[in-house]
């Protein structure tokens, strides 16, 4: 029986390690930080030195952190430009995650699928590529996903409380062991294959801590580091009120809500490599938009408290936005004539932004990552050129109000992504096409981090699609040593 271990279990590994279970010549070991049955341990999160402040989400089983909301899309056909292959062998990988979050066939709609939008009188968003989004009622939890195969499954063991330090090499292109500390006491697990599965920041920490100074290092780790500013730049008013159904598509009947965003057309970029997404929201930021950005900023990366929830009653703004954000994730519609316009920006993997460790080490014995957040001054220009197109389209008498956005303005996405990126060289790339690791022939990666275009959308399809095709290749693998 070969033996798998899968060193964390966010979005990436959990998909993988509930796809080859089903197997019963594998045997699936994973190694977490986290807990199947207790609450999550912030203690274990990995410390990060960073040059500007910023908010993480937490790790855990599939992704446990209150900040993960379930929405689901895909890449652009552009944003895989490093293989020919690889878009086409995702796209076969839907039917197979389609077990993990139901319905997803409205991410495949084309253009003239959808239905007129709301506001094509008074916007003329035919001119933009409208982009399928899914908005599910409850996120999937692979926690529970999990805990259930744990105990019908017994090719699956859980490591838990576990923190992974270091990969042990065996020979110069073989991983033997891990290294991890349980309860304060260092341990080491061997497996026959290997699949780290952190995250964009810890995933390059443990290969650099690994192999830094040995001639299995990678010069692509850690550099590349990409996310999804987010930025609300103005707002819309529209010359009288409509009952609005969030993103142009009722779907009160759907057990998802299935929505609409925007991209522009290759046409109308200035920077045509950057592929940024546009939504259209009720709402209104009254007089004071840094109030409005922070009342959002609050709700999602604050957990939920009876302090909160009484502040959220007492504040008559905070409560609006709530209002309007569980109107938006029901897809209840809103009576309105004002609507936010917000940007979900395409950050470019050579604009400067990396991750790399210090010689400080933490309680765990982790070196502590540096974090270098850059933004490239496209976006900006970008930024002032979605502007003038939008403008371009009103009609109607429907006007925009448009806010200034500096980099204070940006928000952070927490879709961390490009630091272990895959390509075809190990000139450019830390990972193959198959994720396997470039220097080592029993280990691969399986997260955001080999993501090499960020593209507009959420990750968490991506994430899976990559998590079923290797599960496919490692099958194919064991099948071709038995």
């Amino acid at each position: 029986m070969k033996s798998i271990c899968i060193l964390g279990s966010g979005m990436g590994g959990s998909v993988l390690a509930l796809s080859l279970v089903k197997k019963s010549n594998i045997k699936v070991t994973i190694i977490d930080c986290d807990s199947l049955n207790n609450s999550f341990r912030s203690d274990t999160c990995l410390e990060k030195k960073i040059e500007e402040q910023f908010q993480t989400v937490g790790y855990g089983f599939g992704g446990t952190s209150n900040l993960w909301h379930g929405v689901l899309s895909k890449l652009d056909s552009e944003d895989f430009m490093y293989s020919d292959n690889v878009k086409s062998e995702l796209d076969l990988q839907t039917t197979k995650i389609s077990q993990f979050f139901g319905d997803i066939s409205h991410l495949d709609c084309k253009k003239n699928q959808f239905k007129s939008h709301q506001l094509g009188k008074c916007i003329n968003l035919n001119k933009l590529t409208s982009k399928p989004y899914i908005v599910q009622p409850l996120p999937t939890r692979f926690r529970k996903k999990i805990k259930e195969a744990n105990k019908i499954k017994t090719n699956l063991h859980i490591i838990e409380n576990s923190v992974v330090v270091k990969l042990n090499t065996l020979t110069s292109d073989e991983v033997k062991s891990v290294e991890y500390i349980q309860d304060g006491v260092i341990k080491h697990f061997s497996a026959d294959i290997f699949v780290v599965s952190l995250g964009a920041l810890e995933t390059p920490r443990l290969l650099f801590q690994s192999f830094k100074g040995t001639n299995l290092f990678n010069k692509n780790i850690g550099i590349g580091l990409m996310d999804h500013p987010v930025a609300i730049i103005g707002q819309l008013e529209i010359s009288k009120k409509i009952f609005y159904t969030q993103h142009g598509v009722n779907s009160l009947s759907n057990k998802a809500s299935n929505r609409v965003g925007f991209v522009i057309p290759k046409s109308l970029r200035v920077n045509k490599h950057l592929n940024h997404s546009i939504f259209i929201r009720p709402g209104s930021a009254s007089k004071d938009v840094e109030l409005c950005r922070k009342n959002i900023r609050s709700l999602v990366y604050n957990k939920i408290s009876i302090k909160k929830v009484i502040s959220i009653l007492l504040n008559k703004n905070l409560f609006l936005t709530v209002i309007g954000l569980i109107s938006e994730k029901l897809s209840l519609g809103s009576y309105t004539n004002k609507f936010l316009l917000s940007v979900q920006l395409e950050q470019d993997s050579s604009s400067g932004s990396s991750v790399e460790v210090t010689d400080a080490i933490d309680s765990y014995g982790r070196k502590i990552p540096k974090i270098h957040r850059k933004y490239s001054n496209d976006l900006f220009t970008d930024l002032d050129n979605i502007k003038t197109i939008l403008k371009g389209l009103l009609k109607n008498n429907s006007t925009i109000d448009f806010f200034d956005v500096d980099f204070k303005d940006l928000d952070d996405a927490s879709h961390y992504s490009g630091t272990c990126r895959a390509g075809k060289s190990i000139n450019d790339s830390v990972v193959d096409s198959n994720l396997k690791y470039h220097s080592v022939n029993n280990l691969y990666v399986c997260d955001a981090s080999i993501v090499p275009k960020i593209g507009n959308a959420n990750l968490t399809i991506t994430i899976a699609s990559y998590a079923s095709r290797l599960s496919t290749h490692i099958l194919k693998l064991v099948k071709l040593n038995e």
